[in-house]
């Protein structure tokens, strides 16, 4: 009995390879890829050109772009994306409880032999779980291309890592925001983003250096 229960909660076992579940991400209208940094310290918003997360970012680590944490590729969704995927994956488990208690219920009827005492089993499923799309943030301001491995990426302040590949660009992002515009307001806009993004990586440079004597 329930032996197609059993059979599909082997499959959903880590241990026995697990189940992939496809599932699609919004992007916003350029193309980019919504990723947060994992670090306790960091928590910053960017965002990849999804192109460039799917053939040039390893699964094994990607960067933050402002305080070069490393992580595996799996550890950067942002707190909807996490809630999103979880709806989605108890959705496509209540599917496979469905069918496979449904199909039990089948296969114990069936099986009856005519006599005094008959029993059946029937199932009803639940009402089913609805995913509410989620949607991509905004177009973030500033847009870097690695000159190393050609990673694009978008932040709303000054970015210093490539995701992809590590490399220190800080050098190569003051360049670009300080060079001459024809619109005053909009240099100073953007020198105020790049003062703003190295004051917070050098608080979190101290933050680091602080716990990392203390811990």
């Amino acid at each position: 009995m329930f032996d197609n229960m059993r059979r599909e909660l082997k499959k959903l076992d880590r241990s026995q390879g697990g189940i992939p579940i496809p599932i699609q991400m919004p992007l916003d209208d350029e193309g980019y890829f919504d990723r947060r940094c994992p670090s306790a310290n960091c928590q910053s918003s960017f965002k990849v050109l999804f192109e460039d997360w799917r053939d040039k970012v390893s699964d094994a680590r990607v960067f933050c772009p402002i305080c070069r944490e490393e992580a595996a590729a799996t550890e950067w969704n942002t707190p909807d994306q996490v809630e999103h995927i979880k709806q989605l994956g108890l959705r496509y488990f209540q599917g496979v409880f469905n069918d496979a208690m449904a199909q039990d219920a089948r296969d114990f009827n069936s099986s009856q032999q005519p006599g005094f005492i008959q029993m059946s089993l029937s199932y009803r499923p639940g009402a089913p779980i609805l995913v509410v799309p989620i949607s991509a943030a905004d177009k973030l301001r500033q847009k870097f291309t690695c000159a190393e491995c050609g990673c694009r990426c978008s932040s709303l302040g000054a970015a210093f890592f490539c995701p992809a590949c590590g490399h220190n660009s800080a050098e190569l992002t003051y360049s670009q925001t300080i060079q001459p515009s024809a619109n005053p307001s909009r240099h100073c806009r953007r020198f105020g983003n790049l003062y703003e993004g190295l004051l917070v990586w050098m608080l979190q440079r101290i933050a680091l250096a602080r716990f990392s004597k203390t811990a």
